[in-house]
């Protein structure tokens, strides 16, 4: 089976930005699920874009949890993440998926670990997969994203029903 790429940037759960009582925005989380009996993916070679990140964003932590056991016809398959058409392994380097128990996080590589990444254009969460030939035939995983906006004028509210009726 040949190295494929898959587009999943479309089907994010984002839980967009919010505002306090202060008027402040705060941080906010994308995530996907990939369920890979739904996916076509060689293990060797093959990535896969999700978790659509917006311009003028700071992604503040990204990780990848195993929440069903992968399965797959080799031993040796390992996961990179990072921004699709920057650093490919900026949050996740090497992380053993096909040996990784359900509950289990690949943890941030530890070069970046705690060092926030600035997005300047609409961009993605992409997983590059390794090993030997073979494919990845059932097993779900969570890719996720903790981002906080900050583009200028961030627009929010002024004034409530509340201050109108003081």
């Amino acid at each position: 089976m040949a190295a494929t790429t898959t587009a999943l940037a479309t089907t994010n759960s984002t839980h967009g930005p919010t505002y306090g009582a202060s008027n402040r925005v705060k941080p906010f989380l994308v995530e996907q699920t990939i369920d890979f009996s739904d996916q076509n993916i060689d293990a060797n070679g093959s990535t896969i874009e999700c978790c659509a990140i917006p311009a003028d964003h700071l992604i503040m932590y990204a990780d990848v949890e195993v929440t069903t056991a992968i399965t797959s016809n080799q031993t040796d398959g390992t996961i990179d993440m990072g921004l699709s058409g920057g650093d490919a392994d900026y949050w996740v380097d090497g992380f053993d998926i096909d040996g990784a128990s359900a509950g289990a996080y690949a943890g941030v590589d530890t070069a970046t670990a705690g060092v926030p990444l600035l997005v300047t254009a609409d961009g993605s969460l992409k997983l590059t997969f390794a090993g030997t030939a073979g494919t990845i035939s059932a097993g779900v995983i969570r890719v996720f994203a903790v981002c906080m906006p900050i583009e200028g004028g961030l627009s929010k509210a002024t004034d409530v029903d509340r201050d109108q009726l003081a």
